[in-house]
């Protein structure tokens, strides 16, 4: 068990998000999508509560929380906005995940906050991982 934790901890210590420049340049459709996204999230997946689904991004469109789609295809804008969403919704409401978005977008293009957010994340996993002794 013990080597299973370790190997796990590496695995998130060299996590990639892919930089937007790196997300899908073909628009993906919903199925493509979630796929898209479950593959790069799947170390953060615990258990099946913590997938993304269909349900879940239409609610976000619905909400507003994330631009409308243009016939049914999400483009790389969308996929940065999910990917920020999905990580930050395991510690924040949407309420104040949609501020952050509202803050960094007054002083970045929304490619070079959502760059930030990849290599900050990346920072903070290996250096939380790090300490642990691993």
């Amino acid at each position: 068990m013990q080597d299973k934790m370790t190997s796990y901890l590496e695995e998130l210590k060299k996590l990639h998000i892919p930089r937007y420049n790196e997300l899908p340049e073909i628009e993906l459709y919903m199925d493509q999508l979630i796929e898209y996204l479950n593959g790069r999230f799947a170390p953060f997946q615990i258990d099946e509560k913590d997938r993304i689904t269909a349900a879940m991004v239409n609610n976000y469109v619905k909400s507003k929380i994330i631009p409308p789609t243009v016939k049914k295809r999400y483009s790389k804008y969308h996929v940065a906005y999910l990917i920020v969403i999905c990580v930050f919704k395991q510690i924040y409401p949407i309420s104040k995940i949609m501020e952050m978005i509202k803050i960094q977008k007054r002083i970045f293009t929304t490619q070079e906050a959502y760059d930030y957010f990849c290599v900050e994340l990346e920072n903070a996993l290996v250096s939380a991982f790090s300490m642990s002794g691993t």
